[in-house]
């Protein structure tokens, strides 16, 4: 009988997590862009997450935004290509 593969408990999806857009700013004077996205139960859990996730810069801003949040502008639409939502 063959056996299912076990995943790591730190690798399994946390059960009521929550997906956040992550936003960082290099300097005072750049723009501010997105650099990924971390899933966490609550706010502050994401917080770390994206602090000890996206290190990889001395960032002087990083800001997280919930992922049902984010409000599209404009969006593709199958072969019409870009349109207003």
């Amino acid at each position: 009988m063959a056996t299912q593969p076990v995943t790591p408990k730190a690798l399994q999806p946390v059960v009521g997590a929550r997906d956040y857009e992550v936003f960082a700013r290099r300097t005072q004077n750049s723009n501010l862009y997105h650099v990924g996205m971390v899933s966490a139960p609550n706010e502050r859990l994401a917080q770390v997450q994206a602090v000890t996730t996206y290190d990889e810069h001395r960032w002087v801003e990083l800001c997280l935004v919930p992922a049902d949040q984010v409000l599209p502008v404009l969006s593709k639409r199958g072969k019409r290509g870009m349109g207003i939502v």
